[in-house]
């Protein structure tokens, strides 16, 4: 039954987002979702997503023939014979090192460590999650992360942390960056923004403090040879 209850939230959510670009919308999650399907190249890769039970990717990608796990302490509710669902903690995987093509981070590192979706409470755990993406990582490979950014950093209390530029470049320190976009929000109806528009970081921040709500940042990362 609580698997039923998932799937019907997934797709209305994904409903909505289809209503709202009818009308020229561009929901958050949709261009996190166009990130990610732009910067996977390749076939059957081995994809692993964190913390996505309440999208419908890792099942979409699962479908376009990658063998794809999903991680999530709250399990996942979607079955395919190319889809793992593994329920627990990211931190806690006995997950093998070197494992995955691809690692799939959508809005879900601002939640470690704040004990909002099950998980543990725990400091900096972040950066815990982000030393396991190394781990579990093939060399070369590629990590797409999305996060919340406001120029400073912001916790908003047992829910999620606002990222600065200089906290983010201490996580990702190790990492080869590829590509960084910033996205701002706009148009917001019903309690959400149906809008969001790429922009430079300096308008990212001033968004965030303007409105105080955050604008995202979204990497595409790589892990580079050891001999590099």
């Amino acid at each position: 039954m609580m698997n039923i209850q998932k799937r019907i939230r997934s797709r209305l959510r994904a409903t909505g987002r289809r209503f709202v670009r009818f009308f020229g919308g561009c929901s958050g999650r949709d261009a996190e979702d166009r990130f990610c399907w732009f910067n996977i190249e390749g076939s059957g890769l081995r994809i692993l997503d964190v913390g996505g039970c309440g999208s419908m990717l890792a099942l979409t990608l699962a479908q376009a023939g990658h063998r794809v796990t999903v991680i999530d302490v709250r399990g996942y509710p979607d079955r395919h014979k190319n889809l793992e669902a593994l329920a627990g903690s990211f931190l806690e995987s006995d997950l093998p090192s070197q494992q995955f093509d691809v690692i799939i981070l959508l809005s879900s590192l601002e939640h470690f460590g704040f004990g909002g979706y099950g998980d543990a409470p725990g400091d900096d755990a972040d950066f815990l999650a982000i030393k396991e993406v190394r781990r579990v990582l093939k060399e070369r490979g590629v990590c797409l992360l999305t996060v919340p950014y406001s120029g400073e950093d912001k916790i908003v209390p047992g829910c999620e942390r606002w990222y600065s530029r200089e906290r983010l470049g201490r996580i990702l320190d190790g990492f080869r960056i590829e590509i960084e976009e910033y996205w701002r929000p706009s148009l917001r109806a019903f309690g959400h923004y149906l809008k969001w528009f790429p922009c430079p970081e300096e308008q990212a921040a001033e968004s965030a403090r303007r409105l105080d709500f955050p604008s995202m940042v979204f990497f595409k990362l790589r892990l580079p040879d050891t001999e590099e």
